[in-house]
């Protein structure tokens, strides 16, 4: 696992490519070959994460342009990522999850309660770098050319000397 935040972007970025999108356009001939259809499962996937992400693009620019359209008003500003309230019933069954997990391993390590609080953020933080990775990769893998992959770099190690 990468230690910084940088680090935790390249890795990200070399599974969007390499792990997704290279997948995904090697393996999409599949869809026009009945006696491979076993392996649609392994398609859909990455077909749906691709998906998700340019639809949640699609969201996040049709609402900035309705600012600008729309001007400043209270419609306007409703953003459409924030949480609602049937989305804090989600953000309580996460945090019981959690809770049971430090339950669940509080002979190993006790002070892991101080961390709850950051845990409920991970998902929010995990989709939004899956969506930047995501959007990043689509295009470079694109630009790449056929039979060309992507390029590993040395990961993250930690502190350097």
């Amino acid at each position: 696992m990468p230690e910084t935040l940088w680090g935790l972007w390249k890795q990200r970025l070399r599974w969007a490519e390499a792990g997704g999108v290279q997948v995904l356009l090697a393996n999409i001939n599949v869809l026009w070959r009945p006696r491979q259809w076993r392996l649609l499962p392994f398609l859909i996937e990455p077909l749906l994460s691709l998906l998700w992400v340019h639809a949640m693009v699609l969201v996040l620019v049709l609402w900035g342009i309705s600012l600008l359209l729309a001007g400043v008003g209270p419609a306007a500003l409703a953003f459409p990522l924030l949480p609602r309230a049937g989305d804090a019933w989600l953000a309580l069954v996460c945090l019981l999850q959690f809770s049971f997990s430090l339950w669940l391993d509080r002979p190993c390590d006790r002070d892991l309660g101080r961390t709850l609080y950051w845990m409920i953020w991970y998902p929010l933080v995990f989709w939004i770098l899956t969506l930047t990775t995501s959007v990043v990769a689509l295009p470079r893998v694109l630009r790449r050319g056929q039979g060309q992959r992507a390029r590993w770099v040395s990961p993250d190690r930690g502190q350097r000397v």
